[in-house]
């Protein structure tokens, strides 16, 4: 059997706005997607645009600004651990967060949360 290395993006731009792409399978949708599979890859699960704050964490650098880490519910049914763009204060468990793009130091998009207005 043959091992493949998956060539597709964790996030994907689509008209509703951002998504994260997963694996489809037997017991649902998961995240992130498997790097490596054998024979023919799983199918995809979009996941978001919009999810739910469960928890989050502020991180204070010494030498840093400080920045949240979320994990972020979505009506998929799944779970994601990411990080939070903006203002740090306004991040509060049941904030509606917003899947965005985050430019990683490759220069290729990663995703991020944005915390909506209003919340």
């Amino acid at each position: 059997m043959i091992i493949e290395k998956r060539n597709r993006h964790h996030i994907r731009q689509l008209t509703s706005g951002s998504v994260l792409v997963g694996d489809s399978g037997p017991n649902g949708p998961t995240f992130p997607p498997a790097d490596f599979y054998f024979g023919s890859p799983p199918g995809e699960a979009l996941i978001g645009p919009i999810g739910e704050i469960y928890t989050y964490t502020i991180v204070h650098g010494s030498n840093a600004p400080s920045y949240a880490l979320a994990m972020v519910d979505f009506p998929q049914d799944v779970r994601v651990f990411g990080r939070v763009v903006g203002d740090a204060s306004r991040v509060q468990i049941g904030a509606r967060a917003t899947v965005v793009p985050f430019p990683r130091a490759d220069g290729e998009d990663d995703y991020a949360f944005s915390v909506e207005e209003g919340r």
